[in-house]
């Protein structure tokens, strides 16, 4: 079961990363072989083009999830340690919409104070279902505890950053109706307007 945890040791290598805050919330930490976009909008076709002019607009907080849910169970076999896992959510600070307690599980992401959450990768599916979210409140980081591989889902691109070895992010370019790309850090990303 994922749960809110004051383990927050387990979420240094992204609190005390010396990688730029932008980056690290859009890729996760440096130091990783390979990266992908895992993208839930195709990018844009033109400079400006509104979010809305995508067809069909479904960027919803579930189908992220669902996104999500599928590239956590490709990257499973890339780690010896798939539970427990660990997760952030982002401390948006809207009320949460149940009194499910976060206790000591604050961590100070920079630019995303977060809440670190605890239990197996293979039940990220399960993320709505006891921890007193707000239905917006998808994973912001996705991570096994040996480090084998990061998911970054910032709140504002349309699409999540995956760090990880070279055979993991070729694995997730080839899972039949995902949509990820192979993805530099460094170079810019077309975004909506």
């Amino acid at each position: 079961m994922l749960r809110y945890s004051g383990a927050v040791a387990h979420a240094d290598w992204i609190v005390h990363s010396d990688t730029e805050p932008g980056r690290l919330i859009a890729f996760g930490p440096a130091g990783f072989d390979a990266y992908g976009r895992l993208r839930f909008l195709r990018d844009p076709a033109y400079v400006g083009e509104p979010e809305g002019g995508t067809d069909p607009l479904d960027i919803s907080p579930r189908m992220q999830l669902e996104t999500l849910v599928r590239a956590v169970d490709a990257l499973i076999p890339f780690t010896s340690s798939p539970n427990p896992g660990y997760f952030c959510v982002w401390d948006s600070g809207v009320p949460m919409t149940s009194p499910v307690p976060r206790g000591n599980a604050r961590i100070e992401v920079p630019l995303r104070d977060s809440f670190l959450i605890e239990g197996p990768l293979a039940e990220l599916g399960a993320w709505y279902d006891n921890l007193g979210l707000n239905p917006y409140d998808h994973p912001s980081f996705i991570w096994p505890a040996d480090h084998a591989w990061c998911i970054a889902a910032d709140v504002d691109p349309h699409w999540a950053g995956v760090g990880a070895s070279a055979p993991a992010i070729s694995r997730l370019l080839a899972v039949p109706g995902l949509d990820c790309v192979a993805a530099d850090p460094a170079a810019p990303v077309a975004r909506y307007d």
